[in-house]
């Protein structure tokens, strides 16, 4: 996995790099991760702070999150959140996609299936 983080109006912390590679090494499991690139923000239009940003690149369809607050932290937390729900609705479409008129096995000769 390769993870890419870009810092935008603030200088890199490593107490929240290693947060966002937590977040990501938890869903790992559940998402095959060939990619992910993170955007850490700190914004002064007046609203959140803060804002991070993911894009996991996958084999299926990609996987995109973000957590906006005004703080790191706090941001960081919902962005985890926020991930760890987006992994969840894709297991669950998942699932939902089986085939749900599964048939019985072919009968042979003596009644028993093949």
């Amino acid at each position: 996995m390769r993870i890419i983080i870009k810092h935008v109006g603030l200088r890199a912390d490593a107490e929240s790099d290693a947060a966002i590679e937590q977040h990501l090494f938890a869903v790992a499991d559940e998402v095959n991760i060939n990619a992910a690139n993170v955007v850490v923000e700190r914004r002064g239009d007046g609203g959140a702070a803060f804002r991070v940003a993911v894009h996991i690149e996958t084999p299926g369809l990609d996987v995109k999150a973000e957590g906006a607050d005004q703080t790191l932290n706090a941001a960081v937390l919902k962005f985890g959140r926020h991930l760890k729900a987006q992994v969840k609705s894709r297991a669950a479409r998942r699932v939902g996609r089986a085939k749900t008129n599964l048939q019985a096995p072919p009968l042979g000769r003596q009644g028993v299936p093949r």
